[in-house]
Order: structure tokens, then sequence, then C-alpha cells
């Protein structure tokens, strides 16, 4: 592969484009390098661009010469004469959309058919108003529907005669010898009727409004639907009301009727207290309390109160009564703290407690049981090229490795501690302050993979979306081929990051880790180790939480467990070549630790199963990473699924 150039129409270079990169600062399209992956977007881009001369408000960046540019605000197309955009001249036979003179006739096509379109003079002339001919004083409507002549207006057909809204003192429709006189819009859907410029009758769709004495001299009405006058309604309605017993009436209904309740009884009100009650009502023959008589309970039903067992009782009944709860435990309250608890109760019969007793547990380290430290494998696994990996295991407490070679013993293969020194081990070198384990795997063919059992760090893990089952990281080649594979139930940064999340107590209950923390947080280094005071202090701090005396229980949490992902996100730490030099076509992966296939391998793990073996001819890896799902930084998350049966 070379880099290639682009010459302009007059033989002159333009720009070199080098391999794997992108131009978009020579022109205004872009020009793609070999290599360069999802190429297909740019090209078809710059496609459309010259398709669409550039169309935009503002003019292209980076133009050349003889360059077509349309310019959408002004709706003009552009040309670049090597120094500015100049808009092309459409000839002297055209009008732009901007407007202009014409110096010859417009001819349409047609009448117009929408209420802004253009109309010829013979639309027009067709359309203005005309009389009948032979006679005088007439204005007529083209199409004969109002007729307007010196003896009155004639309406033909469903047209309307519209006149203004007009007031009372100047009505729409009048009288040339009475203009106070006619009707006018008195409001929505209301005629008007003014006499003299005063509204004399409104009349609306459900109402009749008459102004003054304007309804009067009604005739007694003869028939149910008829109108009678207020002298006729009187004569009508006039009626007596007459009292019952116990009611008084005033008045009747030609003027104001009072209706009240005679006063039939002499009781008073009875506002008793403490004791004394209601006993008697007398009513009267209307319901009424006409008599009241009281009595005093409490000269009925003085009773004593004792206490039972537990309860002390004083008072009765006829005074104010207190019931108290028998003081019968001498107990103060107990706060305990840090690794005191309460061990024993002591309760008496009423279930009141009498006694407590304390006790310290120790969670000294030691107090996690061998059977706490789970263990599991890790297997590791190179297939050239290249022909030798550095990979960094997941713990530190790992014991002597297995190896497999899938094509026999035949072949050249080993594994070593890792060379701490390789220019390509940048995991070592961002270490550098803390021990690392790694191991150097070389094979000259086939697929060499290497085993170890070792102590889980602090399970379970989490990278924010689930408890992870089994980490796999992949070293990927550009053309896909899988040269590493490393499984295991941990990832890199739990077992050799600085961070110790190695347990110092596992809670029995809640299976929850914990480390023990000293209570004098860590000096500077060089602080530690020059200034006797601070370092003495510091030591017996130290000294005191691995004793269980005084420090502080800190869960190992999933923050704690992935502080170090950033300093050793993936286990390849370094792939080499033939001669010593890094192999730098690699792509560093994460298969989907939670995922159902992540699950699937850590079971088929813990059941002796050749992961390494599964990985490279039973499950398809999808080339795509996952997307919006976290993981350690720069790596790429992907899924990988189990390959589709074949045969019958």
């Amino acid at each position: 592969m070379a880099d290639y150039n682009i010459i302009k129409a007059d033989g002159n270079l333009l720009t070199t484009v080098a391999d794997g990169t992108t131009d978009d600062t020579s022109a205004s399209i872009i020009f793609v390098g070999r290599t360069i992956n999802d190429y297909a977007q740019n090209i078809a881009q710059n496609q459309f661009r010259i398709l669409e001369n550039f169309a935009n408000t503002t003019e292209p960046p980076f133009p050349c010469d003889g360059q077509l540019w349309w310019d959408t605000g002004s709706v003009a197309l552009n040309v670049f004469d090597g120094g500015n955009f100049v808009t092309v001249s459409l000839g002297s036979d055209t009008l732009g959309l901007g407007g202009g003179t014409m110096t010859g006739p417009l001819i349409l096509d047609g009448d117009p058919i929408v209420p802004l379109g253009a109309a010829t003079k013979q639309y027009v002339d067709d359309g203005a108003f005309a009389p009948s001919a032979g006679t005088d004083n007439e204005i007529a409507r083209y199409d004969g529907t109002v007729l307007i002549q010196s003896s009155g207006i004639f309406i033909n057909d469903l047209a309307q005669l519209i006149a203004i809204d007009g007031s009372a003192a100047t009505p729409s429709i009048t009288f040339s010898s009475d203009l106070a006189l006619g009707f006018y819009r008195a409001g929505a859907s209301i005629i008007g009727f003014a006499a003299g410029g005063i509204t004399q009758l409104t009349i609306g769709a459900s109402s009749i409004d008459g102004q003054g004495n304007i309804l009067t001299n009604f005739a007694d009405p003869v028939a149910d639907e008829q109108i009678g006058d207020r002298a006729f309604n009187d004569a009508r309605h006039t009626r007596s009301i007459n009292a019952g017993a116990g009611i008084l009436v005033t008045g009747n209904l030609t003027s104001a009727t009072t209706i009240s309740h005679s006063d039939t009884s002499s009781q008073a009100s009875v506002n008793n207290t403490d004791g004394i009650v209601i006993q008697d009502v007398t009513l009267d023959g209307f319901g009424h309390v006409s008599g009241l008589v009281s009595t005093n309970l409490d000269t009925r039903f003085t009773r004593s109160m004792s206490g039972g067992s537990g309860i002390d009782v004083s008072g009765n009944l006829t005074s104010t009564t207190t019931v108290s709860h028998t003081d019968t435990s001498s107990q103060g309250s107990v706060d305990n703290s840090g690794n005191t608890v309460i061990q024993d109760v002591t309760l008496d019969t009423f279930g009141h407690i009498t006694g407590l007793v304390s006790t310290t547990i120790s969670t000294t380290p030691g107090t996690v049981s061998q059977s706490a430290l789970k263990t599991t494998t890790e297997t590791h696994a190179i297939t050239p090229a290249p022909t030798s990996v550095i990979v960094t295991l997941a713990s530190q407490y790992a014991f002597s490795p297995d190896t497999k070679h899938d094509t026999g013993a035949d072949n050249s293969f080993s594994v070593h501690p890792g060379t701490l020194n390789f220019a390509g081990n940048t995991q070592v070198r961002t270490l550098s302050t803390s021990f690392v384990q790694s191991q150097h795997l070389t094979t000259a063919s086939g697929t060499y993979s290497v085993r170890w059992r070792y102590v889980q760090a602090s399970p379970p893990y989490n990278l924010g979306h689930g408890d992870c089952s089994q980490f796999i990281f992949l070293g990927v080649r550009s053309d896909g081929t899988i040269i590493s594979v490393s499984t295991a139930a941990d990832p890199p940064w739990a077992g050799q990051g600085p961070t110790d999340i190695t347990p110092d107590y596992i809670d029995p209950v809640t299976k929850k880790s914990y480390k023990h923390v000293p209570k004098m947080v860590k000096p500077s280094r060089e602080l530690m180790l020059t200034d006797p005071d601070i370092r003495t202090a510091y030591l017996d701090s130290v000294r005191n939480a691995k004793n269980g005396v005084d420090f502080d229980l800190v869960e190992i949490d999933y923050a704690m467990k992935n502080a170090d992902m950033a300093l050793i996100p993936h286990t390849l730490a370094a792939a080499i070549n033939d001669d010593g030099t890094a192999y730098t076509d690699v792509n560093k992966i994460l298969i989907d630790p939670c995922s159902a296939i992540a699950d699937d391998l850590y079971i088929l793990n813990e059941q002796g199963e050749d992961l390494v073996d599964i990985i490279h001819n039973y499950l398809i890896l999808d080339n795509t990473p996952i997307s919006g799902m976290t993981g350690p930084p720069g790596i790429d998350c992907h899924a990988m699924s189990w390959k589709p049966p074949t045969g019958p």
C-alpha cells in the first residue's frame, strides 16, 4: 500500500492523501486514504454534496476554481472565480425571482383558480358590473343577483342585503325624513328597534326586551298563549294564607307574607357538667321540648379499680384515674460500638428486659476460614502470529500451571515469568511501583494453553450492569483471527492492582467482605520513613488493626474492587514478534461478562471443560461492540454466541 496524489485539471498537485487518513481541508469534499474503515459514508457524502451544489446559506469551505454553490438564502447559483463566489447571470431574456421590469406583454393561459392568482384583462372585464341594456339610472351586478334602479333595490336568488351594524342614534336602515328611526344590530344575533335615537325594543334568538312602557294597553287575554297586564295578573293570583296550629301568618300573596313558628314552649336550655345528665324529656303535641329533668350519675356508678400483676392504679371512676406500668426492671440502656454486640438478653415473666450481656466479636486477620477462600482456574492461550505474548494473571496467589498444546509435544512452546522490561509491556511500566505477576507464553505453531488454579480475591464483581460470571479477554487481529484467549472468574485488576481487596473478615450472615483499615491515614512514604514519631504512630495503628483492637471495618464494595481497572484493563500485556519487537496488529476486547454465554462458560470451566477450545471452535464473535455497555477504559465489549448446529 502507498499514499496517492490528487492532481488538478491543470496538472498541478492539489494534495497527497496518506494511507489510513482522511483529508477534509484541501477541498470542500473529503479525500479518503486507503485502509480507512467505513469509507462508504464519506464517498456517498461527497457525491451528494456535488449533486446539490453544496446548497446552503453559507459558501462551502476550501473551494476550488470553477466550483458551483447554490445559495439557498438568495436563491442563486454562484461560481468560484479563484478569489470569490460570483453569482451566475441568467441572461437578458430572463427575469429572476427577485423581480424586475418586463418590456413585453405577459400572456396567461387561463383564468385564476386561487384567491391570489394573476388575472387577465378579459377576466376582469367579464366580471365587472354592467347595467341592463336600454335602462337609465341602473347598476347591476354581473351575475344578475343585485339590481339597483331609481325605483328601488332588487335582490334575486339567495343574495343578501348587507348593512353596517349601526346604533340607536344612527340606525343602519333608516328613513330619509326621520334618520333617528330604524333598525340596527344591537349585539350578536340581536336586532334593535330605535325611535327618536333611543332603543325601544330588542329581539334576540331567545328573548324580547321592551324598553320603558312600550308594552301597554293590553286587553285581558282570552287564550292561554296571550299576554295579560299587571292588573289582570294580580286579580288572578290574589290568595289568602291561613295559619294552622302552631303557625303564625301575616300578609298575603299580593304583598310580603311572613310565616312564623308559634312559641309553644317555655323550657330554657340546660347545660349540665360532670356526671349530671338529662334523664326526662317532655314534648308537646308538635314534638317541641316543653320540659327537661336532670339527674346526677356520679352517685350511682362509683366503682373502685385495683392494679393487677405489673400494673399500678390510683384513684377511681368518680375522679381522675391513673393506670401505670409497674417498674419491674433495673436494666439500663446499652450503647455498643465497633465489634461489641449484645449476646445475652434476660426477660421477666412479662417480657420486660431485666438484663443485657455484651461481648466483643473478634474480626482479626485469620478469621476468614479456609472454606471461605474459594479457588478456581484461569486459562491463557496463544495462537501465532505473533509467536509470544505476555499475559497478566487474575491473582497473585496462583499455583503451578498446567499446559496443553493442540498439536502435540513436538512443537516449540514454553511458559515462563513475563519479561518485565519489554518495551511493549505497558501494564508493567504503569505499575512500576507495585508488584504484578505476568507470564510469557511462546509457541511456534498451533494453540498453546496454560491453566493456573488460583485463590479468588473478592468475588462477585460488577461493572455497573449486574454481577459478572466469567471474564473472557481476547486479542483479535484486524482480519478477525483470535491470537490470544484469557478466561477467569476474576478480572486482572482485582488480584494484580495495588489496591488490596483480599478480605480480612467475611460476615457469616450477609457474606459481605471487609477490610481492617487502621484508624490513622497512611502518611507519605518519605514522611513515614524519615519522621520517627509519625512512623511509630502509623505502625502502632496498623498493629492495632491487625490485632483487632482499634480499626475501621470497611466493606469491600464494587468501587474498591474496580479501583485499579484503568491500570490493568486487559490480560494481554504485550504481543511480541520473532525479532522481539512489539506486535501491533491486535485489538483487545472483553466478552460481555454478564451475558448468558459468560455464565455458560463459567459452569463449563467448573466442570473441567477446555474453554479455549470452545471459544475457538464452537462460538461466534460479534465484530460490532455492544452499544452503551461500560467496561475497562479503552477496551470494547463484544458479544459471542453459540454456532448453529450442523447436520440433520
